[in-house]
Protein backbone atom coordinates (compact mmCIF):
# COMPACT_ATOMS: atom_id res chain seq x y z
CA UNK A 1 0.00 0.00 0.00
CA UNK A 2 3.28 2.26 0.31
CA UNK A 3 3.27 2.68 -3.54
CA UNK A 4 -0.15 4.27 -4.07
CA UNK A 5 0.38 6.49 -0.95
CA UNK A 6 3.82 7.72 -2.09
CA UNK A 7 2.50 8.41 -5.62
CA UNK A 8 -0.37 10.46 -4.09
CA UNK A 9 1.75 12.56 -1.96
CA UNK A 10 4.31 13.61 -5.30
CA UNK A 11 0.92 14.45 -7.22
CA UNK A 12 -0.48 16.54 -4.22
CA UNK A 13 2.81 17.90 -4.13
CA UNK A 14 3.37 19.07 -7.48
CA UNK A 15 -0.27 20.12 -7.47
CA UNK A 16 0.16 22.22 -4.61
CA UNK A 17 3.84 23.79 -5.83
CA UNK A 18 2.09 24.74 -9.47
CA UNK A 19 -1.24 26.17 -8.06
CA UNK A 20 1.15 28.39 -5.66
CA UNK A 21 3.44 29.49 -8.18
CA UNK A 22 0.27 30.41 -10.57
CA UNK A 23 -1.30 32.86 -7.16
CA UNK A 24 1.98 34.35 -7.61
CA UNK A 25 2.78 34.79 -11.06
CA UNK A 26 -1.43 36.13 -11.39
CA UNK A 27 0.47 38.62 -8.39
CA UNK A 28 3.18 39.66 -10.44
CA UNK A 29 0.95 40.38 -13.25
CA UNK A 30 -1.52 42.06 -11.56
CA UNK A 31 1.34 44.42 -9.92
CA UNK A 32 2.57 45.34 -13.75
CA UNK A 33 5.86 44.19 -13.32
CA UNK A 34 5.73 41.45 -15.79
CA UNK A 35 5.22 41.69 -19.50
CA UNK A 36 2.48 39.87 -21.69
CA UNK A 37 4.81 37.04 -23.49
CA UNK A 38 6.49 36.45 -20.10
CA UNK A 39 3.47 36.13 -18.30
CA UNK A 40 1.80 33.67 -20.97
CA UNK A 41 4.93 31.67 -21.49
CA UNK A 42 5.63 30.64 -17.84
CA UNK A 43 1.87 30.29 -16.92
CA UNK A 44 2.18 27.81 -19.64
CA UNK A 45 4.28 25.74 -18.02
CA UNK A 46 2.82 25.64 -14.58
CA UNK A 47 -0.66 25.36 -16.13
CA UNK A 48 0.98 21.69 -17.72
CA UNK A 49 2.36 20.21 -14.58
CA UNK A 50 -0.92 20.87 -12.92
CA UNK A 51 -3.09 19.67 -15.47
CA UNK A 52 -0.61 16.93 -14.97
CA UNK A 53 -0.76 16.28 -11.51
CA UNK A 54 -4.69 16.33 -11.23
CA UNK A 55 -4.53 13.64 -14.16
CA UNK A 56 -2.15 11.23 -11.85
CA UNK A 57 -4.11 11.77 -8.65
CA UNK A 58 -7.57 10.94 -10.29
CA UNK A 59 -5.89 8.15 -12.43
CA UNK A 60 -4.23 6.57 -8.61
CA UNK A 61 -7.79 7.28 -7.58
CA UNK A 62 -9.47 4.88 -10.16
CA UNK A 63 -6.54 1.86 -9.21
CA UNK A 64 -7.42 2.25 -5.68
CA UNK A 65 -11.17 2.04 -5.84
CA UNK A 66 -10.66 -1.17 -7.98
CA UNK A 67 -8.33 -2.44 -5.25
CA UNK A 68 -10.67 -1.39 -2.77
CA UNK A 69 -13.16 -3.41 -4.87
CA UNK A 70 -11.17 -6.60 -5.06
CA UNK A 71 -10.55 -5.90 -0.97
CA UNK A 72 -13.89 -6.39 -0.09
CA UNK A 73 -14.04 -9.25 -2.45
CA UNK A 74 -11.63 -10.97 -0.49
CA UNK A 75 -13.28 -10.56 2.67
CA UNK A 76 -16.04 -12.17 1.56
CA UNK A 77 -14.54 -14.99 0.54
CA UNK A 78 -12.93 -15.19 3.72
CA UNK A 79 -16.11 -15.04 5.61
CA UNK A 80 -17.31 -17.80 3.94
CA UNK A 81 -14.41 -20.00 4.19
CA UNK A 82 -14.64 -19.25 7.80
CA UNK A 83 -18.21 -20.41 7.63
CA UNK A 84 -17.17 -23.65 5.87
CA UNK A 85 -14.81 -24.73 8.79
CA UNK A 86 -17.69 -24.10 11.07
CA UNK A 87 -19.50 -26.36 9.09
CA UNK A 88 -16.95 -28.87 8.80
CA UNK A 89 -16.43 -28.84 12.53
CA UNK A 90 -19.74 -29.68 13.22
CA UNK A 91 -20.41 -32.48 10.63
CA UNK A 92 -16.74 -34.13 12.29
CA UNK A 93 -14.60 -33.82 9.98
CA UNK A 94 -12.22 -31.21 11.82
CA UNK A 95 -11.38 -31.55 15.10
CA UNK A 96 -11.47 -29.05 18.02
CA UNK A 97 -8.32 -27.85 17.65
CA UNK A 98 -7.60 -27.98 14.20
CA UNK A 99 -10.74 -25.98 13.60
CA UNK A 100 -9.85 -23.49 15.96
CA UNK A 101 -6.74 -22.80 14.46
CA UNK A 102 -7.88 -22.66 11.09
CA UNK A 103 -10.42 -20.06 12.26
CA UNK A 104 -7.61 -17.79 14.32
CA UNK A 105 -5.84 -17.91 11.11
CA UNK A 106 -8.31 -16.71 8.99
CA UNK A 107 -9.60 -14.10 11.43
CA UNK A 108 -6.80 -12.36 11.13
CA UNK A 109 -6.61 -12.23 7.44
CA UNK A 110 -10.29 -10.61 7.78
CA UNK A 111 -8.52 -8.43 10.32
CA UNK A 112 -5.78 -7.47 7.86
CA UNK A 113 -8.30 -7.18 4.95
CA UNK A 114 -10.54 -4.66 6.83
CA UNK A 115 -7.61 -2.22 7.81
CA UNK A 116 -6.68 -2.37 3.84
CA UNK A 117 -9.77 -1.77 3.31
CA UNK A 118 -9.70 1.51 5.50
CA UNK A 119 -6.20 2.63 4.73
CA UNK A 120 -7.11 2.49 0.90
CA UNK A 121 -10.61 4.52 1.48
CA UNK A 122 -8.61 6.90 3.49
CA UNK A 123 -6.36 7.62 0.91
CA UNK A 124 -8.76 7.53 -1.70
CA UNK A 125 -10.94 10.39 0.40
CA UNK A 126 -7.71 12.26 0.48
CA UNK A 127 -7.40 16.01 -1.03
CA UNK A 128 -4.37 16.97 -0.18
CA UNK A 129 -0.59 16.22 0.54
CA UNK A 130 -1.23 16.68 4.50
CA UNK A 131 -3.27 13.39 3.88
CA UNK A 132 -1.01 11.44 2.21
CA UNK A 133 2.43 11.76 4.55
CA UNK A 134 3.18 15.82 4.29
CA UNK A 135 4.28 17.91 1.42
CA UNK A 136 7.78 17.44 -0.72
CA UNK A 137 9.19 19.95 -2.35
CA UNK A 138 9.95 19.84 -5.88
CA UNK A 139 11.56 22.37 -8.29
CA UNK A 140 9.57 24.94 -9.87
CA UNK A 141 7.50 23.96 -13.10
CA UNK A 142 8.38 20.51 -12.61
CA UNK A 143 6.30 17.93 -14.63
CA UNK A 144 4.41 15.07 -12.87
CA UNK A 145 4.19 11.72 -15.52
CA UNK A 146 1.12 10.27 -14.59
CA UNK A 147 1.61 6.17 -15.01
CA UNK A 148 -0.29 4.22 -16.78
CA UNK A 149 -1.78 0.64 -14.93
CA UNK A 150 0.95 -1.42 -16.78
CA UNK A 151 3.52 0.96 -15.74
CA UNK A 152 4.14 -0.45 -12.72
CA UNK A 153 2.31 1.05 -10.11
CA UNK A 154 1.38 -1.97 -7.89
CA UNK A 155 -1.53 -2.05 -5.43
CA UNK A 156 -1.97 -4.34 -2.04
CA UNK A 157 -4.45 -6.98 -3.52
CA UNK A 158 -3.84 -6.38 -7.45
CA UNK A 159 -2.31 -9.12 -7.57
CA UNK A 160 1.33 -7.24 -8.65
CA UNK A 161 4.02 -9.87 -7.81
CA UNK A 162 6.63 -7.48 -6.47
CA UNK A 163 4.27 -6.16 -4.38
CA UNK A 164 3.54 -8.84 -2.33
CA UNK A 165 6.55 -9.52 -2.30
CA UNK A 166 7.82 -6.23 -0.94
CA UNK A 167 4.88 -6.48 1.67
CA UNK A 168 6.12 -9.18 3.14
CA UNK A 169 7.52 -9.17 6.22
CA UNK A 170 9.24 -12.05 9.03
CA UNK A 171 6.47 -12.24 10.88
CA UNK A 172 4.66 -13.72 8.21
CA UNK A 173 7.00 -16.52 8.26
CA UNK A 174 5.66 -17.43 11.72
CA UNK A 175 2.31 -18.81 10.62
CA UNK A 176 2.09 -22.81 9.59
CA UNK A 177 -0.89 -25.22 8.65
CA UNK A 178 -1.77 -28.45 9.06
CA UNK A 179 -4.92 -29.40 7.65
CA UNK A 180 -3.90 -31.38 4.70
CA UNK A 181 -7.00 -30.93 2.97
CA UNK A 182 -6.64 -27.26 3.06
CA UNK A 183 -2.82 -27.40 1.91
CA UNK A 184 -4.01 -29.82 -0.94
CA UNK A 185 -6.81 -27.77 -1.80
CA UNK A 186 -6.65 -25.80 -5.07
CA UNK A 187 -4.44 -26.46 -8.38
CA UNK A 188 -1.88 -23.48 -7.10
CA UNK A 189 -1.29 -24.83 -4.27
CA UNK A 190 -0.23 -28.44 -5.50
CA UNK A 191 2.04 -26.91 -7.77
CA UNK A 192 4.05 -25.47 -5.56
CA UNK A 193 3.89 -28.31 -2.96
CA UNK A 194 4.60 -30.79 -5.81
CA UNK A 195 7.74 -28.94 -7.14
CA UNK A 196 9.24 -29.17 -3.40
CA UNK A 197 8.64 -32.45 -2.68
CA UNK A 198 10.00 -33.06 -6.19
CA UNK A 199 12.95 -30.82 -5.79
CA UNK A 200 14.06 -32.68 -1.98
CA UNK A 201 13.62 -36.35 -3.57
CA UNK A 202 15.78 -35.26 -6.33
CA UNK A 203 19.01 -33.89 -3.90
CA UNK A 204 18.97 -37.79 -3.00
CA UNK A 205 18.84 -39.30 -6.54
CA UNK A 206 22.52 -39.47 -8.89
CA UNK A 207 23.35 -36.23 -10.46
CA UNK A 208 25.98 -37.46 -12.22
CA UNK A 209 27.49 -41.13 -12.75
CA UNK A 210 31.16 -41.60 -12.73
CA UNK A 211 32.16 -45.25 -14.04
CA UNK A 212 28.54 -46.03 -13.53
CA UNK A 213 28.79 -45.33 -9.89
CA UNK A 214 25.97 -42.43 -9.20
CA UNK A 215 26.30 -39.56 -7.06
CA UNK A 216 23.70 -37.57 -5.39
CA UNK A 217 23.94 -33.95 -4.57
CA UNK A 218 23.69 -35.02 -1.06
CA UNK A 219 26.10 -37.73 -0.73
CA UNK A 220 28.34 -34.68 -2.21
CA UNK A 221 31.06 -33.65 0.52
CA UNK A 222 30.88 -29.70 1.62
CA UNK A 223 28.97 -26.85 1.21
CA UNK A 224 27.15 -28.21 -1.69
CA UNK A 225 25.70 -31.34 0.54
CA UNK A 226 24.41 -28.68 3.00
CA UNK A 227 23.00 -26.81 0.40
CA UNK A 228 20.87 -29.12 -1.02
CA UNK A 229 19.40 -29.96 1.94
CA UNK A 230 18.29 -26.66 3.38
CA UNK A 231 17.22 -26.28 -0.18
CA UNK A 232 15.27 -29.25 -0.06
CA UNK A 233 13.40 -28.93 3.71
CA UNK A 234 13.10 -25.11 2.79
CA UNK A 235 11.21 -26.12 -0.65
CA UNK A 236 9.00 -28.43 1.32
CA UNK A 237 8.53 -26.64 4.50
CA UNK A 238 7.36 -23.29 2.19
CA UNK A 239 3.83 -25.64 1.36
CA UNK A 240 3.00 -25.35 5.32
CA UNK A 241 3.63 -21.40 5.47
CA UNK A 242 -0.10 -19.70 6.20
CA UNK A 243 0.12 -16.78 4.75
CA UNK A 244 -0.07 -17.00 0.81
CA UNK A 245 2.53 -14.04 0.41
CA UNK A 246 5.48 -15.67 2.75
CA UNK A 247 4.61 -19.24 1.00
CA UNK A 248 4.73 -17.39 -2.51
CA UNK A 249 8.11 -15.43 -1.72
CA UNK A 250 9.84 -18.45 -0.30
CA UNK A 251 8.96 -20.80 -3.21
CA UNK A 252 10.11 -18.43 -5.60
CA UNK A 253 13.02 -17.59 -3.26
CA UNK A 254 13.96 -21.35 -3.59
CA UNK A 255 13.47 -21.86 -7.14
CA UNK A 256 15.30 -19.12 -8.22
CA UNK A 257 18.11 -20.37 -6.02
CA UNK A 258 17.59 -23.49 -7.40
CA UNK A 259 17.93 -22.37 -11.05
CA UNK A 260 20.94 -20.43 -10.20
CA UNK A 261 22.64 -22.63 -9.01
CA UNK A 262 21.91 -25.19 -11.81
CA UNK A 263 23.27 -22.88 -14.48
CA UNK A 264 26.18 -22.21 -12.18
CA UNK A 265 26.87 -26.28 -12.25
CA UNK A 266 26.52 -26.40 -16.13
CA UNK A 267 28.50 -22.84 -17.15
CA UNK A 268 31.85 -24.69 -14.57
CA UNK A 269 31.10 -27.63 -15.98
CA UNK A 270 31.26 -26.03 -19.65
CA UNK A 271 34.16 -24.03 -19.13
CA UNK A 272 36.20 -26.94 -17.90
CA UNK A 273 36.84 -27.43 -21.97
CA UNK A 274 39.90 -30.27 -21.87
CA UNK A 275 38.20 -32.01 -18.93
CA UNK A 276 36.05 -35.31 -19.40
CA UNK A 277 33.78 -33.76 -17.20
CA UNK A 278 32.79 -30.35 -19.49
CA UNK A 279 32.79 -32.45 -22.79
CA UNK A 280 30.71 -35.07 -21.24
CA UNK A 281 28.67 -33.90 -18.77
CA UNK A 282 24.88 -34.12 -20.64
CA UNK A 283 25.54 -37.85 -21.28
CA UNK A 284 26.84 -37.46 -17.19
CA UNK A 285 23.73 -36.20 -15.51
CA UNK A 286 21.29 -38.40 -14.02
CA UNK A 287 17.99 -38.54 -12.96
CA UNK A 288 18.63 -36.23 -9.64
CA UNK A 289 19.73 -33.18 -11.91
CA UNK A 290 16.58 -33.61 -14.27
CA UNK A 291 14.46 -33.32 -11.03
CA UNK A 292 15.94 -30.69 -9.23
CA UNK A 293 15.45 -28.30 -12.28
CA UNK A 294 11.46 -29.94 -13.17
CA UNK A 295 11.36 -29.01 -9.15
CA UNK A 296 12.64 -25.32 -9.32
CA UNK A 297 10.66 -24.76 -11.89
CA UNK A 298 7.55 -25.78 -10.55
CA UNK A 299 8.61 -23.65 -7.49
CA UNK A 300 8.49 -20.78 -9.66
CA UNK A 301 5.52 -20.98 -11.03
CA UNK A 302 3.42 -22.34 -7.95
CA UNK A 303 5.35 -19.52 -5.76
CA UNK A 304 4.05 -16.41 -8.94
CA UNK A 305 0.59 -18.10 -8.36
CA UNK A 306 0.50 -17.65 -4.43
CA UNK A 307 1.87 -14.24 -4.84
CA UNK A 308 -0.64 -13.08 -7.20
CA UNK A 309 -3.62 -13.84 -4.82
Amino acid sequence: MGNEKRELQKAFSVKEKNENLLKNLENLKSGGTLAEDQYNAIRMGYTTSLVEANTAIAQIKTGISQVIMAEEQNAQMLDMELKNISIRFQTGEMKVAESQKSQERIRKKIQQSRDNITELKRLFNSTSSSEVGGYIDTKPGTSFQPRSSSSGISFSGSGSVISSVQGTSASDFTEFRTDVGEITGSVDQLIGLIGGIILFISIFLPWISIFGMGVSLVSSSGIWALFGLILGIAAVAAAFLARENARGTLQLSVGVIAILFIVYNIVTSFGESSSFMGKYILQLLGIGFYLFAIGAVLLIIGGIMELKK
